[in-house]
């Protein structure tokens, strides 16, 4: 009986014992952590103490030793880098815990990575780490059943700066800042932008806009980049199918050229306007000197409505002598049509007008009671007549769609127009006289609507 009671009170000694000694076995840096040194413990320190009794001393009690410690000190190594703004030790910390993660142990955040990259400005670690962060962020299967560290100083160094900085786009412009006079290559200042904003995509529509213009224009200013297929296909393309109206004008745009291809021969109508007085040769002397002075008009027109391949003309057009203008109708055919080249053979009918100011005194023939006082303006328009035979080319130097519309054109063109007519001005003596042949040329600027 007294051996049993003996054995009795030995145990209850060796429990008391060992209640009153819980953390003897415990290192130095589970101590630190659980916040037992009183004479360091900070406002935040004494948050974990105080949950240290249930799950941080469950956490690391419950982890392998031999795993965990290792990553803890490294991590800690690294925080005091961090405050000593020590990039290059920051950087060698980081790929140390880095080289430690397996399946099982994540040692380092990408959030964590986040705060204390932007905290010292190292730009560059934070590209690499978004565009790692993004393009793993399917990976589900790696990290589902790991263990994180966590419950330490540089998680409460992560949360203060979260505190502090709030995620927002004015702190990311503020940034922008920073980065924009940083040291960073133009692409990596425009990708890192862009991913740093990614984050407020898909929350409305302003926000898509801005994310989708960053993604678009890392993609059409850097197009060789090896992450632009990446950024195009999984940033841009959803972003672009977001906004149904940019939905509409990139499918517009994309159509353009079967657009154009599919409306060639197809009909419109079209305003050019020609250079005065154009070119003519041939028909030399064809007006008294000694009577007017011929004066062109400033502007000469045709306008022109085609129906498939035929064409009808109303022109105006200087016959490539001064003071002598053609005006009637012609009739055309689109013999080519083409994305830059359209050429329209066609043959005209018209009136012979003439422009001039009278330098002496005439009398008309067959009304000898009219006459005309020198320096008098005096414009004909019965001077005879013209058949033409010609062909109109356009040089269409640029094609739009018209307004808002998905399959109506405009084109604008350099537009020439070169011809052979029989003149016969015989009606205009004694200002005019004779009939031949003229060849003529003219140049100008047309709009085609089609």
């Amino acid at each position: 009986m007294k051996k049993l009671i003996l054995a009795a009170s030995l145990v209850l000694s060796v429990s008391a014992y060992a209640t009153s000694n819980k953390s003897f076995g415990m290192s130095d840096f589970e101590r630190s952590l659980m916040g037992e040194n009183k004479s360091d413990a900070s406002i935040d320190s004494s948050k974990v103490e105080a949950s240290s009794s249930s799950d941080f001393e469950q956490s690391l009690m419950g982890q392998s030793s031999s795993e965990m410690e290792p990553v803890y000190r490294a991590r800690e190594d690294l925080l005091d880098a961090i405050r000593n703004k020590d990039t290059a030790t920051v950087s060698l910390k980081v790929a140390q815990l880095e080289g430690m993660q397996t399946h099982s142990i994540i040692p380092l955040h990408d959030t964590e990575k986040l705060c204390f990259y932007k905290d010292l400005k190292m730009y560059r670690a934070l590209l690499k780490m978004l565009v790692h962060h993004y393009k793993s962020a399917y990976e589900f299967d790696k990290t589902v059943n790991a263990q994180r560290a966590e419950n330490d100083g540089l998680m409460v160094y992560t949360k203060d700066y979260l505190e502090k900085h709030k995620i927002s786009n004015h702190d990311y412009q503020d940034i922008e800042s920073n980065v924009n006079r940083s040291d960073l290559s133009e692409a990596e200042k425009s990708e890192l932008k862009l991913l740093m904003n990614l984050h407020f995509a898909y929350k409305d529509d302003s926000d898509n806009a801005s994310v989708r213009n960053y993604a678009k224009d890392f993609v059409d200013n850097f197009p060789d980049h090896p992450d632009a297929s990446w950024v195009k296909k999984s940033i841009l393309d959803p972003l672009n199918r977001m906004d149904v109206s940019d939905l509409y004008y990139t499918d517009r745009a994309e159509k353009k050229e079967s657009v154009i291809e599919n409306k060639l021969y197809t009909g419109g109508f079209g305003l050019n306007l020609y250079l005065s007085p154009g070119l003519g040769f041939g028909f030399g002397n064809y007006y008294r000197e000694d009577l007017v002075k011929p004066e062109s008009y400033p502007i000469n027109f045709e306008l022109y409505l085609q129906i498939r391949r035929v064409s009808v003309s109303f022109e105006m057009i200087n016959s490539g002598h001064e003071g002598l203008i053609n005006f009637g109708f012609s009739f055309g055919f689109v013999a080519y049509d083409s994305r830059y080249l359209k050429v329209r053979p066609y043959l005209g009918f018209s009136g012979s007008m003439f422009n001039g100011t009278v330098v002496n005194p005439y009398y008309f023939p067959k009304d000898s009671d009219y006459g005309l006082s020198p320096n008098e303006s005096f414009e004909h328009w019965d001077m005879g007549s013209a058949i033409t035979i010609g062909a109109n080319v356009d040089f269409k130097f640029g094609t739009a769609y018209l307004f808002l519309s998905n399959s109506k054109l405009v084109s604008f063109s350099i537009v020439g127009k070169i011809g052979l007519s029989y003149l016969d001005l015989s009606d205009g003596e004694p200002l005019v006289r004779g009939s031949g042949l003229d060849a003529f040329f003219a140049i100008g600027l047309g709009v085609y609507f089609w």
